[in-house]
């Protein structure tokens, strides 16, 4: 296939040097992808196969890019938007089919109108559900071409990248495959090459150098194999290439420990003697280096790394080489200074630290071969310990602990990169051929066998040894995917033991070691469980696992004790953050089937009869291990002899376990509903939480229908000759009066009930009526908070207006709380008519009640059931409450107050004791209520509205009219209210006021000379704000 059938590869890969390699492994991959991704479909292998073989998709298109050809482009988006149209399809799935629709989908300009039509109804769908739910190639094309930019170049940064770049292909260029073997030619001039770039003037440049050849070395082996093109007659022209290339590393070698020698020379204050396998050659080259002299504390940390490094390498040969001749340094030193200035003065001596701190690195060798020299080791020790100079003794303690290391540490014998013998001839094994580290993705036994020493060190009773083999296994599990199910079983077994254990029989004597013992397992396992930021055990596991495992978290013995405590909540808390509750029952449906065949192949049908059969039995064993789980976590919340932290955190893993599709045992909703009248706190806001989350998993599905309006209108008893398309009449009409509460008549059979036409949604019947409507047919019941038809809540409403009409006296606390209660009948909007007129009429007379709360209440209440009457253009709101009709009533009660204030004469009460009749208290009840502060800041706010509403004409005049009589007011907060209030006004209503500006701008320029500063201050302000808009123009007069 030519590479300009491909959709959009990787622009990238075709400067990798193994290019031609790409293709193949490109189409091999995809093919793979494509194959599983087909067969998790038709076997209805939804989990774990379809996640995991979309996850590798995702990666081969961060690799690749898109590295089909267009046929197989559509078909993936189609395979994707298929399996988005399973019903009960589970959130993690959709997550994974958005994704990758996401992805396939970014690129507009490969796919046209003409090849793909998708059905935004399935998109539509998932998006009401979340929202109601809160052969091109890697690499460069040749290697070659670098040799001339590493080696002319001039620019760092240049030199720097391509290194950078080398060090992410550095596996490719050193490996051996059948499709690229040209890379090993270019290793050994590469690797000369970049010596240049150890510069003591360029740490960045050194640093990048430094880290391609870690990286090249730790990759390949450093044997001269030169001598195998005439021992064997196997060899292709590109390896025998290789191995007389190989000649090279002595070379190398020197060049680079030249270069590392120069620079330390260049930073040291004296200058050292420069000067056979590979070995002895570096050896050699050091000796000579340290050998009769000795260097500034400017490089001593060089030189001990250098030192530390070839311990580690060969230590062997390190120790013969050096050690006798550093303590022999050591002696000589000791033996002809001035032993007082040393124990007694702390004299500083740079050359006996210098070879103390070279002993100090060569005792990092390991434990069995320092025992060969053990008694000048202890000679040594026992000479310079009594040393009281500071940077000598820190240097003798740093020694002694790295004694003691040596000595008691476990050391791998050989550290190669390759188990060969690399001492025997080259017919059996060729180092050449083993260069790369092969990353063993599959699970072995020693993998296993790793995990579990993991696991037993990370149980221990030290917290320094558990942590850190906690975090090696960790890393290990995150690995290899599924390997975590090697130590659950171990886990359930270890909290078992320890929550049968009854520590009452255990022997006296060794009581308190057991119980610890037993505490440190339990708390090791529990760290386990609890992972860290990259790993949590308890999100991977199967129900057959969870059964099992969740039950004992809640149940382990040491639960009061802080910590384990502390751990039980923190694994709650990770579980409700990343815990997603595995679908049980998942199906496929025809559509995805067919898309999985044409993305591969049908599979044949005994294959697919074998999958279905265990498709049925792998469900049978999720639905039983989750029932079971379900009951273990309710006898252990019914238990008496459990503590209330127990059962919160069992309450709390039933929560996080519910699942839709299996019926929740009643016994545990009988459990719940019991809880919410518990004595404790938390357990009924628990239980709240609980049932809200039952009623919602148990919400039957609503089965919607469609009705034209005319026979909505024959089945209510209406006409039915009302012009859709007439104009918008909003408000009460003749025809939207059987939507109202007034005049229903409920049904009184099931029949009836179920042939009701119910519209929840306010707006049907309000402005116009639509041709078509769909609404919910009562077989199933919905109950909505905000969309509510009033006559389905008939009953409720009923015991709602009893409320109203009641008289009887209550306490304060009843009364408000009976008025709250008929509060809401709010979200019935404009459908109840006549009972807002009922509220209306009552609340009226709570206006002077004798406490303040009730008043505040009846305020609300009464602001509600004139919120409906509004002036609407082409329609109104006849039924409803009259707002002016109130406020006539309203003006002429104030008016009596204060007629019967001017009546009443100023007497002086300091002395007396005055009784106060029943009109003058509703006149001091009416003026407590208007002083409120909070009513004051309610007129500021109402203000605000009526200045940012958009006024019609006739009432723009009144309004005016009506700031200019505010304006004659005596007070000057009366004048700056109308200034305020005319900026938002105007700004507003800045078109339809036009008219007035010449009224306005009188008004404005009278308070520019108003009085009071206050007054002047907001009317420059508003008179700069009109001028800039151009309401007002600037004259020569204003000038």
């Amino acid at each position: 296939m030519h590479d300009r059938e491909l959709q959009k590869p990787n622009f990238y890969n075709q400067y990798l040097p193994f290019n031609e390699s790409i293709k193949l492994q490109g189409f091999k991959i995809f093919d793979e992808i494509r194959e599983n991704l087909s067969r998790t479909i038709q076997l209805n292998e939804l989990h774990p196969g379809f996640s995991f073989w979309s996850k590798e998709l995702q990666r081969f298109i961060y690799l690749y890019r898109f590295y089909f050809t267009k046929i197989d482009h559509l078909k993936l988006i189609n395979f994707y938007l298929s399996i988005l149209s399973i019903t009960d399809l589970h959130y993690t799935n959709v997550e994974i089919c958005c994704n990758l629709l996401s992805d396939l989908l970014r690129k507009t300009h490969l796919i046209t109108r003409d090849d793909l039509i998708i059905d935004w109804h399935k998109l539509y769908r998932w998006v009401k559900i979340i929202q109601n739910n809160h052969d091109e190639n890697y690499g460069l094309v040749t290697l070659s071409n670098f040799f001339s930019s590493i080696d002319n170049i001039t620019e760092p940064y240049r030199f720097t990248s391509i290194l950078k770049c080398l060090t992410y292909v550095a596996r490719q260029i050193v490996q051996q495959t059948s499709s690229y073997y040209h890379g090993q030619i270019y290793l050994l001039p590469l690797l000369m090459s970049v010596l240049p770039g150890i510069d003591l003037n360029d740490s960045e440049k050194t640093l990048t150098t430094l880290k391609f050849l870690n990286t090249i070395f730790s990759l390949i082996v450093c044997i001269d194999c030169s001598s195998a093109v005439d021992i064997r007659n196997d060899l292709t022209d590109i390896e025998k290439q290789v191995c007389l290339s190989t000649n090279q590393f002595e070379s190398f070698i020197m060049a680079f420990l030249n270069q590392v020698f120069r620079i330390i020379e260049i930073l040291s204050t004296d200058i050292s003697d420069d000067t056979l396998i590979i070995d002895d050659l570096i050896q050699e080259k050091i000796r000579i280096f340290l050998s009769g002299t000795y260097i500034s504390p400017r490089v001593r940390g060089l030189v001990s790394a250098l030192i530390r490094a070839m311990v580690g390498g060969n230590p062997i040969e390190t120790l013969r080489c050096f050690l006798p001749q550093t303590c022999e340094s050591i002696e000589k030193i000791m033996n002809n200074i001035n032993t007082k200035d040393l124990f007694m003065n702390g004299t500083e001596n740079l050359e006996l630290i210098w070879y103390l701190s070279i002993f100090s690195e060569l005792i990092h060798a390991r434990g069995d071969i320092l025992l060969d020299y053990k008694r000048i080791i202890m000679t040594v020790f026992h000479r310079c310990i009594p040393i009281i100079h500071k940077d000598s003794c820190r240097i003798m303690a740093k020694t002694a602990r790295n004694l003691l290391d040596s000595l008691s540490d476990i050391y791998p014998i050989e550290y190669r990169l390759t188990i060969e013998n690399v001492d025997e001839s080259f017919i059996k094994f060729l180092p050449i051929q083993e260069f790369v580290l092969y990353n063993l993705k599959p699970f072995t036994e020693v993998d296993k066998q790793i995990v579990d020493k993991l696991f037993e060190l990370s149980i221990n009773r030290y917290s320094e040894v558990r942590r850190i083999a906690q975090e090696e296994l960790f890393s290990v599990l995150n690995l290899y995917t599924f390997s975590c199910n090697t130590i659950i079983d171990r886990i359930i077994e270890i909290l078992n033991t320890k929550n049968e254990a009854d520590h009452d029989q255990v022997k006296v004597g060794s009581y308190l070691l057991n119980l610890f013992t037993i505490f440190t397992v339990s708390q090791g396992c529990l760290y386990i469980l609890l992972g860290n930021d990259s790993f949590f055990l308890l999100k991977n596991i199967t129900w057959a696992k969870m059964e099992k495992l969740w039950p004992l978290i809640p149940s382990i013995n040491h639960t009061e004790k802080l910590t384990i405590q502390n751990l039980i909540q923190q694994i709650s808390r990770k579980i409700k953050k990343e815990f997603i509750t595995k679908g049980i029952i998942q199906n496929t449906n025809e559509e995805s089937i067919r898309t999985a065949v044409a993305l591969w192949r049908p599979l044949e049908s005994n294959e697919i009869q074998a999958g279905y059969q265990v498709h049925e039995e792998q469900y049978r064993i999720n639905i039983e291990s989750y029932n079971n789980l379900m009951e273990k976590l309710y006898l252990f919340l019914i238990r008496n002899t459990v503590t209330w932290k127990q059962q919160q955190i069992a309450m709390l893993l039933m929560t996080y376990a519910f699942e839709k599709h299996i019926p929740i045992l009643n016994c545990c909703i009988q459990t719940f509903v019991n809880l919410l009248i518990h004595d404790n706190i938390e357990f009924r806001k628990l239980a709240v939480n609980i049932i809200a989350g039952v009623c919602r998993l148990q919400k039957p599905k609503l089965v919607y229908e469609e009705k034209s309006l005319n026979e909505i209108f024959q089945n209510n008893g209406q006409l039915s000759t009302i012009n859709i398309n007439d104009e918008h009449h909003p408000g009460d009409r003749v025809d939207n009066v059987w939507l109202t509460i007034d005049g229903y008549v409920p049904p009184k059979t099931q029949i009836e009930w179920e042939q009701t036409c119910f519209l929840d949604k306010s707006f049907h019947g309000f402005n116009t009526w639509p041709k078509i409507i769909k609404y919910a047919i009562n077989k199933r019941e919905c109950y909505s908070r905000t969309n509510i038809d009033p006559r389905r809540m008939y009953r409720t409403i009923q015991f709602l207006c009893s409320l109203i009409n009641n008289q009887i006296k209550v306490n304060t606390l009843t009364e408000t709380s009976r008025w709250y209660l008929i509060q809401q009948l709010s979200i019935f909007q404009w459908r109840i008519p006549s009972i807002w007129c009922s509220i209306n009429e009552h609340v009226k007379k709570l206006l002077n009640h004798s406490f303040q709360v009730v008043r505040d209440r009846a305020v609300t209440v009464l602001s509600l059931s004139l919120s409906f009457d509004l002036t609407l253009p082409r329609g109104n709101m006849a039924r409803q409450p009259s707002v002016d009709q109130y406020i006539d009533e309203i003006r002429e009660q104030l008016l009596q107050v204060i007629e019967i204030y001017e009546k009443t004469p100023p007497i002086s009460i300091s002395d007396k004791s005055i009784e106060i009749d029943s009109e003058f208290r509703q006149m001091l009840d009416f003026i407590d209520t208007a002083n409120n502060d909070l009513i004051k800041w309610n007129l500021i706010e109402s203000r605000l509205c009526v200045g940012m509403a958009y006024l019609n004409a006739h009432f723009l005049e009144a309004l005016i009219q009506q700031l200019e009589n505010v304006y004659g007011s005596s007070t000057w907060h009366a004048r700056q209210v109308v200034i305020e209030f005319i900026q938002t006004m105007i700004f507003s209503n800045f078109f339809n006021a036009r008219s007035y500006a010449n009224r306005i701008h009188n008004l404005v320029f009278k308070s520019l000379v108003d009085e009071q500063l206050e007054v002047r201050i907001i009317a420059s302000k508003t008179l700069s704000g009109l001028y800039q808009c151009g309401y007002i123009p600037v004259t020569d007069e204003d000038l």
